[in-house]
């Protein structure tokens, strides 16, 4: 058997939609995934299950991209449809978008 170092770390439920992109931040060990229906899941990378879901986002909206802050400010920004949102990942028990940009209007 071929073993490709391939770890599952989770999985999502209660959606149809398809995860769009997915970034790592390998300081803090998370994973990000943007996905279809427009939310926003961190997983913890060292307890295998999801560390927060992010709100502010339209679910009509995909997520397409989506990076990490570098350095110590915990930061993660995901564009949606003419948007930026912006989320302190420092934040316990908050999960709304304390930034949004808007191009294009």
């Amino acid at each position: 058997m071929l073993n490709l170092g391939f770890l599952e770390i989770g999985s999502l439920t209660e959606h149809d939609d398809g995860i769009c992109c997915c970034e790592v931040d390998t300081t803090e060990n998370l994973l990000g995934a943007g996905l279809e229906d427009g939310r926003l899941v961190i997983f913890d990378l060292r307890t295998h299950s999801v560390a927060s879901e992010l709100k502010g986002i339209s679910h009509t909206d995909v997520i397409p991209s989506l990076t990490f802050s570098t350095g110590k400010q915990q930061f993660v920004y995901a564009a949606s449809g003419t948007n930026v949102f912006a989320y302190d990942l420092r934040k316990a028990g908050s999960c709304e978008a304390v930034q949004r940009y808007e191009f294009n209007q």
